[in-house]
């Protein structure tokens, strides 16, 4: 699309207009339209207090931590359906485990990966000195998660019999013996708790602030 013509309105163009095309330009892959659109923009300068880019990122931290804990506990309360009812899902994995084994093994799977998501997060919060739950109580999703985190820690597996289900599911590649295919390791909350801090400082980054000074003990 040749925009060339419209260029020298888009000075004249307010937030509801110029935000859609800004969006438009990006789904198309025109980054020269989407930094022209914005380039044209009328600054406003304000002042804001130091810890407002901290305050941001661990906003998009919060977020995406619920997102990550939804996701797994839809796929944890998939599998205890199908488990309690005896309907099965085949999949692309082979295993010699008959269907209503691995079916509770899946299922005790993902009450394993919620499980460390969950603990790793409040590990993540106690080393930054803030309540796990304050941000996370009011939001829409939060009872759902409170509701699974009582039922999956009663399924999740020991980090022993984590490992042997993972090894269990994962299978050589079809037609390439090299590589393997299965799911993913269940991290320890003190792994996913020192990631929390890698990804708070790329989104610190991002929203102008530095990196966190302190290593993690």
């Amino acid at each position: 699309m040749n925009t060339d013509a419209l260029a020298h309105l888009y000075d004249q163009l307010d937030p509801f207009e110029r935000l859609p095309l800004i969006i438009a330009a990006g789904a198309r892959g025109d980054k020269t339209e989407q930094r022209r659109l914005s380039q044209a923009a009328p600054r406003k300068t304000w002042r804001t207090p130091d810890y407002y880019p901290l305050a941001r990122a661990l906003d998009k931290a919060v977020n995406y931590h619920l997102v990550m804990l939804l996701d797994l506990a839809a796929k944890f309360w998939q599998w205890w359906g199908l488990d309690a009812v005896g309907l099965f899902v085949a999949d692309t994995y082979s295993s010699d485990l008959s269907e209503h084994e691995r079916s509770e093994g899946i299922c005790r799977y993902y009450a394993s990966r919620f499980i460390a998501y969950f603990d790793g997060w409040k590990l993540f919060s106690a080393q930054l000195h803030i309540d796990p739950e304050v941000r996370l109580s009011f939001m829409i999703g939060w009872a759902t998660i409170v509701q699974t985190e009582k039922l999956a820690r009663t399924q999740a597996f020991s980090s022993e019999e984590a490992e042997q289900f993972v090894r269990s599911e994962t299978m050589p590649v079809p037609g390439d013996e090299s590589m393997e295919r299965g799911p993913d390791p269940v991290e320890p909350a003190e792994e996913i708790a020192a990631c929390w801090h890698t990804i708070l400082d790329e989104f610190l980054v991002r929203e102008g602030g530095k990196e966190s000074p302190r290593a993690v003990d």
